[in-house]
């Protein structure tokens, strides 16, 4: 079964780039493909800085089972996938940045899992915008739309 995690950014100014570029009769796809860029950078910084702000960190049992297996690295990157997993499309419309890996959401936005749901996963959310990236986000449109 494949879930998939939808976060809207309600940003009112970044909504009003995108009606001068309607009214002007400019296609807003270029624009949205940089902006969707920008999103996936942030992403990987999230993983990158294990956070923005930083995750709760491992329990010791989860330290002790991954230095088991040979792994010390960086949280949510045990085989890398997950973090390969963020992928961008951009039409005239919409952007999407986003991962259709299954267990993706419950590593987002924590809870039960497990064995009936006997483990209380941590939030983890590597699929936000601080709001430095929000800023860049409209700093890059208020210029697009001044071209």
């Amino acid at each position: 079964m494949s879930q998939e995690i939808n976060i809207t950014i309600d940003d009112s100014n970044l909504q009003q780039y995108f009606k001068q570029l309607t009214a002007k009769g400019r296609d807003a796809k270029p624009l949205l493909e940089q902006l969707g860029s920008i999103m996936q950078d942030a992403i990987n910084d999230n993983f990158n800085q294990q956070g923005r702000p930083g995750w709760k960190p491992l329990k010791a049992t989860t330290l002790k089972q991954r230095m088991k297996h040979g792994y010390n690295g960086p949280i949510l990157q045990n085989t890398g996938k997950l973090k390969r997993s963020i992928t961008r499309r951009a039409t005239s419309n919409y952007v999407v940045v986003g991962t259709n890996l299954e267990y993706a959401a419950i590593h987002n936005f924590g809870g039960p899992c497990g064995i009936n749901h006997s483990v209380d996963m941590p939030k983890r959310e590597f699929i936000q915008l601080t709001s430095i990236d929000l800023k860049d986000l409209e700093d890059i449109a208020a210029k697009y739309v001044d071209i």
